[in-house]
């Protein structure tokens, strides 16, 4: 309760992140639905996809609302919370295995990825629809240096990613399950 109270401070503070978890949340629950996965490992990924970027709080946060590029030091920062938010979520892993999906939230099955670079089998399943989901509400959201994308423009984009960097099972179950995702963030990402 505590770590969910602190997502939501985090997330009130900033208009880009408003509704941020529950957004990948919702999206990530149905694909995983539509991969069938079992009552427990929903709930396994539910709370994962609560906490996956519990690492960005404090200063790392700072560096991602500004409205200027990166320095390579400053992006550098940025992609170490994933590090952070695993040793967050350890004491998590004997009620909701999610630490690891969470250190893995942001590897592409390339090896392209941070924190480690972590590469196809590799990469647990459920890092791999966190990884989809995030990309995905990233795009749709407005940030700093640009304006969110239609669902549309989203949907094509993501396509892109497909299969170097993001599993193409996983592009499969969203689009078999695009209409009921666009309709559950509808009313978390207005006038997309």
């Amino acid at each position: 309760e505590l770590l969910e109270l602190a997502i939501k401070v985090f997330e009130a503070e900033d208009p880009f992140y408003t509704n941020h978890a529950a957004k990948v949340e919702a999206m990530s629950l149905a694909i995983g639905r539509r991969l069938q996965w079992s009552g427990e490992m929903l709930e396994t990924l539910r709370y994962a996809c609560r906490f996956h970027d519990i690492g960005m709080m404090g200063a790392i946060y700072e560096l991602t609302s500004q409205e200027i590029s990166l320095s390579d030091k400053e992006y550098a920062r940025i992609k170490y919370h994933p590090i952070i938010g695993y040793t967050i979520a350890v004491p998590l892993d004997n009620a909701y295995p999610i630490s690891e999906a969470n250190f893995q939230h942001h590897e592409f099955l390339d090896g392209t990825g941070y924190p480690n670079g972590i590469a196809g089998e590799k990469l647990r399943t459920e890092a791999r629809i966190l990884a989809f989901s995030e990309i995905f509400i990233g795009l749709l959201s407005d940030r700093p240096h640009r304006k969110g994308r239609t669902f549309a423009e989203a949907t094509k984009e993501i396509a892109t990613f497909v299969p170097e960097k993001l599993d193409e099972n996983i592009l499969k179950a969203f689009q078999e399950e695009q209409e009921v995702i666009r309709k559950d963030l509808q009313a978390l990402i207005p006038n997309r």
